[in-house]
């Protein structure tokens, strides 16, 4: 009877051991982080009923930043809505998402940059670069393996100078693509 509990100790130590090492490398450093002009300006009040804007106003600029599995949703987002307004998001790493029920515009009629990288992703229902106004600049990096722009209808790229890149096993999908005035 000793010895069975004497086994037990080191696999129980073993146990212990592996659990703090786990919670100190897991999700702790994961973040929604908002700088900046951006609306709502708590992630806690984004949700899929709410519109996003990240640099809405002119001559303001904001950014978001979704890292370490965090999920980020809403009903739909506008990276430099106004002209000469500033928007940017960083979606990276695995499990890192953003969702928009509808669509996702980067860069309305200001300037928008939206870097997907390291396992990240976006997912939404239309995706527009640069698609407001004739001062509207969109850039879309999507890069490192795993990393993904999932738009479930239509994506429209270049329509007032918009422009996207994809690197090492990325991937953009959509139903439809519209590239204008390129």
């Amino acid at each position: 009877m000793r010895t069975a509990s004497c086994c037990e100790a080191p696999i129980l130590t073993a146990c212990v051991v592996l659990c703090v090492f786990c919670s100190s490398t897991s999700p702790a450093s994961a973040a929604v982080v908002f700088s900046g002009e951006v609306s709502p300006a708590k992630s806690t009040d984004w949700n899929d009923t709410k519109h996003g804007y990240i640099g809405k106003t002119s001559g303001k600029s904001g950014s978001i930043t979704v890292n370490g599995g965090s999920v980020l949703t809403s009903k739909s987002g506008d990276l430099g809505h106004a002209s000469g307004a500033a928007g940017s998001v960083t979606v990276t790493g695995g499990g890192s998402t953003w969702t928009n029920t509808y669509g996702v515009v980067v860069g309305y009629s200001g300037t928008g940059t939206m870097r997907i990288e390291n396992g990240g992703q976006v997912n939404n229902g239309d995706g527009n670069i640069a698609a407001g106004g004739a001062g509207a600049s969109g850039t879309v990096t999507v890069t490192g393996i795993g990393s993904r722009w999932t738009n479930r209808y239509d994506l429209s790229l270049g329509y007032w100078g918009g422009r996207s890149t994809l690197r090492d096993d990325s991937r953009i999908t959509s139903a439809f693509q519209f590239a204008e005035n390129l």
